[in-house]
């Protein structure tokens, strides 16, 4: 018998034997060597599917066993948004898919069990947030991360002004120039606004 009939590349099994009315055993295939009549040993590193049969002879003549030892394929897991930046407060919608995996578990932004594939919506967003899923197998595990961000964009008002610096009546007015950057006092960029 074996501990697994599948591992992941690199692993190791346990083959387990037991006998009756046999002197001795033969190990050939994936492993070789003179074998007690029961026991137990460790096989590996397993890089490709390989066989092991043991061998064992007695008064009554030989008797053999076979066992197959395969490598599973390695996890993959793919994650999306349907939009990765929103309106803050709003949600958004996860979709993914693996391959090779038993289970999936979902971090950062969410959390818990999830199924193999599907589609979620997630939120309310208030900031930006990285979602990770995690799926594992036979053959390992893989994980796939995304950031959904924050879209809002930011309204400006004033009071248009109808005097010059002198007194006299506005009446030349060709626009606005709006001056914006990301921190107080740094202004880096600018956009012209007509004299609506």
């Amino acid at each position: 018998d074996a501990s697994a009939t599948q591992v992941a590349s690199g692993a190791s099994a346990t083959l387990s034997w037991t006998t009756s009315d046999a002197d001795q055993c033969t190990a050939s295939g994936g492993w070789s060597g003179t074998l007690p009549a029961s026991g137990q040993q460790s096989v590996g590193p397993i890089e490709s599917a390989t066989g092991y049969t043991l061998t064992c002879s007695g008064p009554g003549g030989d008797v053999s066993g076979s066992v197959s030892i395969g490598v599973a394929a390695e996890p993959t897991v793919q994650l999306g948004a349907e939009q990765q930046a929103v309106p803050a407060g709003s949600t958004a919608t996860l979709s993914w898919r693996s391959t090779d995996a038993d289970t999936c578990t979902a971090g950062g932004g969410w959390s818990g069990e999830r199924p193999r594939s599907g589609t979620e919506t997630v939120g309310p967003i208030d900031g930006s947030t990285t979602f990770s899923l995690s799926c594992s197998g036979t053959g390992g595990s893989a994980v796939a991360m995304i950031s959904v961000s924050i879209s809002d964009t930011v309204s400006l008002n004033w009071q248009a002004p109808t005097q010059n610096t002198d007194g006299t009546a506005l009446t030349d007015l060709s626009g606005y120039r709006i001056y914006y950057g990301l921190r107080s006092g740094a202004y880096t960029d600018s956009v012209l606004v007509g004299a609506a």
